[in-house]
């Protein structure tokens, strides 16, 4: 069985803190970079979301790397600017609704 969703605020501290510290800051794992494992991160995450009142799990390395990969964390999924193909096909459907 999973475990509970992740809430809004797990999320964006996760997003806006944990992952630009991390190895995976690039958009892929990075064991070159001088930057931290989630394993070390985790007693950050911790005390930050028990500091706020939000404590539904037990950061671990292992919970935070499948956060990591069940999201798209992806950096081109994490910019605000949608992917050129979106213009391409929205445009595709204007033209077939005034077809119609």
């Amino acid at each position: 069985m999973g475990m509970a969703h992740w809430t809004v605020e797990e999320c964006r501290y996760f997003v806006d803190v944990i992952v630009p510290q991390s190895k995976y800051a690039n958009g892929d794992h990075d064991e070159n970079a001088l930057r931290k494992s989630f394993g070390d991160l985790a007693k950050q995450m911790q005390d930050a979301m028990d500091a706020i009142g939000v404590n539904k799990r037990k950061y671990t390395q292992s919970n935070m790397f499948q956060h990591y990969y069940q999201k798209p964390m992806h950096p081109l999924h994490l910019l605000q600017v949608p992917h050129p193909m979106v213009a391409q096909v929205l445009l595709l459907l204007e033209r077939s609704v005034r077809r119609t």
